[in-house]
């Protein structure tokens, strides 16, 4: 949300993570060919979003597992590696880099790296290589000194955001720190880790924002 527009990508993979643990008839290589989730899987993941955002992949798919009737013959680690690859395709099939990637952030990018003695760091709810592989799909990925995504095997230190960042900044000193994110959960680990919080919405002053900005025109202000 702070690179790439929200354009529907995470609802789309939540309701085809929704559509697997829902169908006991569920093809996957039919799925992932046609890319096509029943309407009823897309309301219900506009709903419980806010309760997996930010969260490790396979903690999402135990929250939707709770949360719906689950007929599932698949476990979660499999449903969080299908999720991947639909997110995968459906943002190849649909969001070429020209119209995913927020304009004005590469200028925000050429700003900030000419500060000197700074480290930018990637952080997202991914997995480690579908963050790395969306970075270079939006061709932002040679701004960034690190990109912090999950491991899919690890949920016993990585369950959130706070976590990935605590783990990161072990034995690292930085005289400021600064988190720029577009969520709650962005807020939320950034406050938890000493950061300086920016938050890309106004709302996100009432959740822990330092200071916030609108996506695009206000990026200047950065």
């Amino acid at each position: 949300g702070v690179i790439v527009k929200e354009c529907g990508v995470a609802e789309f993979s939540y309701a085809f993570a929704i559509n697997m643990l829902c169908d006991p008839d569920f093809n996957v290589q039919q799925k992932l060919e046609t890319l096509e989730v029943p309407i009823q899987y897309s309301e219900q993941a506009k709903k419980l979003r806010h309760f997996v955002k930010g969260k490790h992949p396979t903690e999402k798919i135990k929250i939707l597992r709770d949360k719906t009737t689950s007929n599932c013959k698949f476990s979660d680690e499999e449903i969080a590696k299908f999720q991947i690859m639909a997110q995968r395709s459906y943002i190849e099939k649909n969001y070429p880099m020209e119209k995913y990637k927020i304009k004005e952030i590469d200028q925000v990018f050429n700003k900030i790296r000419q500060i000197t003695n700074i480290q930018i760091v990637a952080l997202t709810a991914n997995e480690q290589d579908q963050a790395q592989w969306l970075l270079k799909h939006a061709q932002v990925h040679q701004f960034f000194d690190y990109i912090i995504g999950y491991d899919l095997n690890n949920t016993k230190t990585e369950k959130t955001k706070i976590d990935l960042i605590g783990n990161y900044l072990q034995n690292k000193v930085a005289n400021k720190k600064i988190m720029i994110g577009d969520g709650i959960p962005d807020m939320q680990a950034g406050k938890a880790n000493g950061c300086t919080c920016f938050g890309i919405g106004h709302n996100l002053i009432q959740h822990g924002a330092d200071l916030a900005f609108s996506e695009g025109e206000e990026y200047n202000k950065l």
